[in-house]
């Protein structure tokens, strides 16, 4: 008989599911090999699977038969061989693996072609008008690290860094025309609501384009 380590040679592990005292939670069987009309299998003892013994394929009952596929970091279950012969067939469990990791690809290959520089910028100017909606007369660099991440950031060894990168898209949309400068602090125009309105209808417009698109790949793909 084949030692239990060599099971996992096996393109599936299948436990062998039997009926002990009516229903039973836990495969009382584990297969391990076929050999001829048998087959090598551990028996659960309570505790673990560790007494060997050899059942006749004659004696399993095919509807109470469990299958598990390790498809790659998947694990697809069956039950019962007529699950298992139809799963194989038609493949639509592994076609909706495929699909979310498609999904997974597709959307990731989208995102990178976003500027994030933008993205920032935006969120910055989004922020900045948020503030003056809630009493803030004018916005600087230390209002926007306030308003993300409350007192905190006056304690984090990089926070410096950060104020500058902050300081600088302000001043970058200082110079496009969504900010004026007063001071040393900055205060929304009459472009910074079109900006973010344009934006929005953008991401609509992108997001709508993204359906479009992953449908057309999913026809693809299934014709």
């Amino acid at each position: 008989m084949r030692r239990p380590g060599k099971a996992l040679r096996l393109p599936y592990i299948e436990p062998v599911r039997k009926r002990q005292n009516g229903s039973c939670d836990k495969p009382r069987f584990v297969l391990l090999e076929i050999n001829g009309d048998k087959v090598a299998v551990l028996e659960y003892d309570g505790q673990k699977y560790a007494i060997e013994k050899s059942i006749a394929f004659c004696d399993i009952e095919p509807s109470i038969i469990r299958i598990t596929h390790f498809y790659g970091p998947h694990e697809i279950n069956y039950f019962g061989i007529r699950d298992f012969a139809i799963g194989r067939l038609l493949r639509l469990p592994y076609l909706g693996i495929y699909l979310v990791h498609f999904w997974t690809t597709f959307a990731q290959r989208l995102f990178n072609q976003r500027t994030l520089v933008i993205r920032q910028r935006l969120d910055i100017l989004r922020e900045v008008v948020e503030l003056v909606q809630h009493g803030h007369a004018s916005i600087g660099a230390i209002d926007v690290m306030t308003h993300r991440y409350g007192y905190r950031w006056a304690s984090h060894p990089d926070w410096q860094t950060h104020n500058q990168q902050i300081d600088f898209y302000l001043e970058s949309l200082c110079d496009t025309g969504e900010l004026r400068k007063v001071n040393y602090a900055y205060v929304p125009s009459g472009n910074a609501i079109k900006t973010l309105e344009d934006a929005e209808e953008q991401d609509r417009k992108h997001r709508a384009n993204f359906r479009i698109q992953l449908l057309l790949a999913i026809l693809t793909a299934i014709s």
